[in-house]
């Protein structure tokens, strides 16, 4: 068995960028087991069919309740959530170190040094920046940075140390219930509880390569050059690449999360940016990409409104008397929403309290007999 592996979480509309990412690494690390869990899989897909990668469905997972986490979040968070699950998963199956990557990556060169460090530390994350920024907006930039955590959590790595998993497994309870996007509650999905690392690990190491993780939020502050085909910054080569918030559709802009920088003012690496883009779409992202999340309707086929999942939410350990929260049957978490559970005055009460504006919803206001 390998002594490290790596692994990233996609729904069916991120498959491609799975198939990049995997390619990629085939390409450079080829003895290196890659594994995706791949959250809406079918029953036919599991086997992993031609996929370039070792395939894992949620069922793989030592999960509990895992319908009331897919019931609590979208997609995104939900997916999110699973990090640490994917982490301590690999890790039981006897690999000693495993490293955690988003599947909007690219590995242009070796990255074996940043694998020796994650062999070698129980925790090794990577910062969203490891200088001052110098531009113009740095102070605006450094403040959003401030929101959305220290670290990116499209790159974490870990090890078979008593200490991580104990981390492991506190950071997986926490994104169960609070993998939110809500920066003046102070959380953005995994990586604000990502700041709190440094408490719980001796051994954490944080990785300052300017030729990993490079992406958007770090690009402005770094010099680029091309050199035939590879790309440098700060004059070393980029090795791995982060293409966070980049839309093929969109490919004049950089990021959904920084609106104003454009590909083209990135000089060199805009270069980088086009080639991703035909990756993409030569891995048949154009046929995958719109794809539906299964868990947006309860099972009668009513869709989920953002107020239901906020008011499961809120119920917290009370919403375990749901065995199955997409369930609208008989005392079930639809008809107490639709106040057709009368006998759960109480519970309705306490929810609405909790959820002040939270409404029947146009589409929810007639559930049809079981």
């Amino acid at each position: 068995m390998s002594r490290l592996a790596i692994g990233t979480i996609v729904a069916r509309n991120y498959l491609a960028h799975a198939r990049v990412l995997a390619h990629s690494l085939r390409r450079h690390h080829p003895e290196i087991p890659f594994y995706v869990l791949f959250a809406d899989a079918t029953d036919s897909e599991r086997d992993g069919g031609d996929e370039p990668f070792q395939l894992l469905s949620i069922a793989d997972l030592d999960l509990d309740d895992v319908r009331s986490l897919l019931f609590r979040y979208e997609c995104k968070p939900a997916l999110i959530a699973l990090k640490p699950t994917l982490l301590r998963h690999l890790l039981g199956a006897g690999y000693p170190s495993v490293l955690l990557l988003d599947a909007d990556m690219l590995v242009q060169r070796s990255i074996q040094e940043a694998l020796d460090h994650v062999s070698s530390h129980a925790l090794t994350l990577s910062p969203h920046v490891g200088m001052a920024p110098t531009n113009a907006d740095r102070l605006a930039r450094e403040r959003l940075l401030l929101m959305a955590g220290i670290y990116n959590g499209g790159f974490v790595g870990a090890s078979d140390r008593p200490e991580t998993h104990r981390f492991l497994e506190w950071w997986e309870t926490r994104l169960s219930r609070h993998c939110d996007d809500n920066v003046r509650e102070g959380f953005h999905f995994d990586q604000r509880w990502l700041d709190l690392a440094p408490g719980f690990i001796d051994d954490l190491h944080i990785l300052r390569d300017p030729g990993i993780n490079v992406a958007y939020w770090n690009l402005p502050d770094l010099e680029l050059q091309l050199d035939d085909d590879r790309l440098l910054v700060n004059g070393q080569t980029c090795r791995l690449f982060h293409f966070s918030g980049f839309d093929p559709d969109d490919p004049g802009k950089a990021s959904r999360y920084a609106p104003d920088l454009t590909t083209e003012e990135l000089g060199p690496a805009a270069v980088v940016f086009r080639q991703y883009r035909q990756m993409l779409k030569d891995a048949g992202h154009d046929q995958t990409k719109d794809a539906p999340w299964p868990w947006d309707r309860f099972v009668n086929g009513v869709e989920i409104a953002p107020s239901a999942r906020q008011a499961f939410r809120a119920m917290g350990d009370e919403s375990r008397r749901f065995s199955d929260p997409f369930d609208v049957r008989r005392r079930s978490f639809y008809r107490l929403l639709n106040g057709q559970a009368s006998s759960w005055a109480r519970c309705r009460r306490a929810l609405r309290a909790r959820v002040p504006r939270l409404r029947r919803t146009p589409e929810t206001q007639k559930p049809p007999e079981p």
